[in-house]
């Protein structure tokens, strides 16, 4: 998986191992191909994909009209509340799962809905991904455990008790699942 940077989806994934502290060699290829990021930032998961949804539809639900809109939204314009979205509904995944990543490196108590959402929206993301994408999975599992971590021995500060809750049971959920198919 980790091959130098080329075309296509596994460019993001790249850009997460360089951001999360990979080696000299994949910080070399990172740097060589800043604007390749740049320009995969600006696709939408539809020009990412290659793949067309088709219209929306007069009858569709609010969730199914926004999940079409938003696919159709440069990647660097997605907001955390989009992203939680649409990771939510296993939209995008090798696209989206990195660069909420990121996101979270730097906050994992980003919120929306409440605080820890877009953290607990990544854990929940379904165990086959995470099988493809080990080194995504570690990442993730330690921007929790931190922000675990962090949210104990602060004894919760201003954060929400519920999305700490929350997080920490996805966490748990996704080990067990991760780790019982390993």
């Amino acid at each position: 998986m980790l091959t130098t940077a080329g075309s296509g989806p596994r460019e993001s994934v790249l850009f997460a191992y360089y951001v999360s502290g990979a080696g000299p060699l994949l910080r070399d290829v990172m740097r060589r191909s800043r604007s390749k990021r740049e320009t995969l930032l600006a696709k939408s998961l539809q020009e990412l994909e290659g793949d067309f949804w088709g219209p929306i539809g007069a009858g569709e639900t609010h969730l199914i009209r926004e999940c079409l809109r938003l696919r159709k939204v440069p990647l660097s314009q997605l907001t955390d509340s989009n992203l939680r979205l649409l990771i939510g509904q296993q939209i995008g995944l090798q696209h989206l799962v990195p660069l909420a990543l990121e996101r979270l490196k730097t906050n994992p108590w980003s919120d929306s809905l409440y605080p820890g959402d877009l953290l607990a929206a990544v854990l929940r993301v379904d165990a086959e991904f995470w099988r493809g994408e080990p080194a995504l999975l570690a990442w993730a599992l330690s921007i929790a455990h931190s922000a675990v971590g962090d949210w104990e021995q602060l004894g919760g500060g201003p954060k929400s008790l519920t999305g700490f809750r929350y997080v920490k049971k996805s966490l748990a959920e996704l080990e067990a699942k991760t780790h019982e198919n390993a």
